[in-house]
């Protein structure tokens, strides 16, 4: 910690190289020429904002959502008794791409979803958000499978896996 910077404050000295920012090693790195040598940048802790609305009509009126990332997991047709099955589909993919809308550039949307069985055939969620995330100009950075049972385990109407999915606008390499 450095003076004049808070308790919950530290300057952190970077390097770049290729557009990407790194913290300097304790050792002597040779720069690219092209790029600045190093930058200051100064982290603070996390906060947590807690807001008690509609989501969607939330997330419309305050985006983009600058300096954050949004983690969700949207409900399936059984907790919106209201809608028909054809009705919840549409939903979902437009509250999908809302939350995908609401993320700024270098922000990150995660969506984790588990599918379901509707009049005997499979609802892949994951497709689903994977849709939104073409028609909001995302791109997937990662697909991970979650297990909620033990591999082999029979289920009945709910997958034994969940989607973990995780998009974002601009891909760092």
């Amino acid at each position: 910690r450095s003076a004049g910077h808070p308790a919950t404050e530290r300057p952190l000295r970077l390097y770049q190289e290729r557009g990407r920012r790194y913290p300097l090693p304790g050792r002597r790195h040779q720069p690219n020429p092209e790029l600045p040598l190093h930058a200051e940048l100064t982290l603070t802790s996390p906060t947590r904002s807690v807001h008690q609305a509609d989501a969607l009509v939330w997330l419309a009126e305050h985006r983009p959502l600058l300096g954050a990332s949004v983690i969700t997991s949207l409900p399936d047709s059984s907790e919106l008794a209201g809608l028909g099955f054809d009705e919840w589909r549409a939903w979902f993919g437009k509250a999908a791409a809302a939350v995908m809308e609401s993320v700024p550039d270098d922000g990150v949307a995660i969506f984790f979803q588990s599918d379901v069985r509707h009049a005997g055939v499979w609802v892949d969620k994951g497709h689903l958000v994977a849709c939104a995330a073409k028609h909001a100009s995302m791109n997937l950075l990662f697909h991970r499978i979650v297990c909620r049972s033990p591999a082999g385990t029979a289920t009945v109407g709910r997958a034994s896996y969940s989607h973990l999915l995780g998009f974002c606008r601009r891909v760092i390499p």
